[in-house]
């Protein structure tokens, strides 16, 4: 499906309120494979974010599998 795509980004709180959110930038087309591929971005947090949130989601039919979510601080 060439409408297919999926989504990696960032909740920002500030305790139990939402404080904001980055998403990765539009990935690049994989064909069809069964390769694993390496997908990372970087966003700045809010200033009054205390605490973050990572979703992932797939927009088609089938099965997407993530490994490995690692997110960093960095000052």
């Amino acid at each position: 499906n060439p409408a297919a795509r999926y989504a990696i980004g960032i909740w920002w709180f500030n305790n139990d309120t939402w404080a904001g959110d980055a998403k990765q930038p539009k990935p690049e087309k994989h064909e069809p494979d069964r390769d694993w591929h390496l997908v990372e971005f970087e966003a700045v947090a809010p200033a009054n974010a205390n605490r973050a949130g990572v979703f992932l989601s797939a927009h088609y039919h089938g099965v997407v599998w993530y490994d490995d979510i690692v997110l960093g601080l960095v000052e």
